[in-house]
């Protein structure tokens, strides 16, 4: 996670990147509920679509404020290889 600290020693460009970032994930969760809405079928084509757009749109933004530190500690998080590495680690503090 993000120490608390060092999120408030950080610019606001920072901050608004970590903003995109929350929205990009947002936006990509969000194409998994509009299937369950009743809109006729054409506008969920185009709500979805524009959902994905969007969230690569913010993911990009995102990553080039928040900086090139940040987005390999967000990748290293999620990289499958290092799911086994890390609940390893964890199990032993």
């Amino acid at each position: 996670m993000v120490n608390i600290t060092n999120l408030k020693s950080k610019g606001i460009v920072f901050k608004v990147g970590i903003g995109f970032l929350a929205m990009a994930v947002i936006l990509w969760l969000s194409p998994l509920y509009i299937p369950l809405t009743s809109l006729g079928v054409a506008q969920k084509v185009v709500v979805v679509s524009t959902c994905i757009l969007f969230a690569e749109v913010f993911f990009w933004v995102g990553a080039l404020s928040t900086g090139k530190e940040f987005i390999e500690k967000f990748k290293g998080r999620f990289n499958l290889k290092n799911w086994k590495n890390t609940s390893s680690k964890n199990k032993g503090e």
